[in-house]
């Protein structure tokens, strides 16, 4: 799960470093808490009771005063963020923030006043025309890239792999390649042009001056 592949970046930072300030972004409508609460259970769930780690409200507050605030992308929640400071931002799911141009924008002064970073994760977006996309090619370029697909995780079976492909449509659907090889493609659905297929682009040669005389 991508969410808590994020998350459980973020834990250690907070456990190791006294009063470190996270804030995590997801596109979620309502009901924030509920969303965050089952992917924290997942994460913490060998965790020692003296670590002190709990969900209060939409924040995660360790014992040592670090603390991970939780907000939706969607509605502009995000607003409340304005003034604060934070050492790791994470935007997961961001190829799917409408606003995310916006969004990266505002957040570049509550990095700065703590010398933090900014993370973006999430599975491909449904049009090459998202405003990840320019993030994930400027990533690229200067090394903080990081790729992981379905191939790539472990504790995945062939057979889930087949049936997961299957549902999707097969592995060459672009469902499939968007949400599970990361690939950057337009849904089919989507496209202006369903059918279109790239082997149809073709390189035509001028017709010689007599050919063209003999029309």
């Amino acid at each position: 799960d991508i969410y808590t592949l994020s998350l459980h970046d973020a834990l250690p930072i907070c456990i190791k470093t006294d009063n470190f300030k996270v804030i995590y972004i997801a596109p979620v409508k309502e009901k924030l808490k509920d969303f965050i609460t089952p992917i924290i259970e997942t994460i913490l769930i060998d965790c020692p009771p003296e670590a002190k780690i709990n969900l209060v409200g939409t924040n995660l507050e360790f014992g040592n005063g670090s603390v991970i605030s939780f907000y939706g992308a969607v509605n502009e929640s995000y607003q409340h963020i304005r003034g604060s400071a934070a050492g790791l931002v994470i935007i997961d799911e961001a190829g799917f923030v409408d606003n995310l141009e916006q969004l990266v924008g505002m957040i570049q002064p509550v990095l700065l006043r703590a010398d933090g970073f900014l993370v973006l994760s999430s599975s491909s977006p449904v049009s090459g025309d998202h405003p990840f996309c320019e993030y994930i090619e400027k990533a690229q370029k200067e090394g903080w890239y990081f790729i992981s697909t379905i191939d790539d995780d472990e504790t995945v079976t062939d057979l889930q792999r087949e049936t997961w492909a299957r549902e999707m449509g097969g592995r060459n659907s672009t469902s499939f390649r968007r949400e599970f090889l990361c690939e950057i493609l337009t849904e089919t659905e989507r496209a202006i042009i369903p059918e279109w297929k790239d082997e149809y682009i073709q390189t035509l040669k001028p017709r010689s001056e007599e050919h063209t005389s003999e029309l």
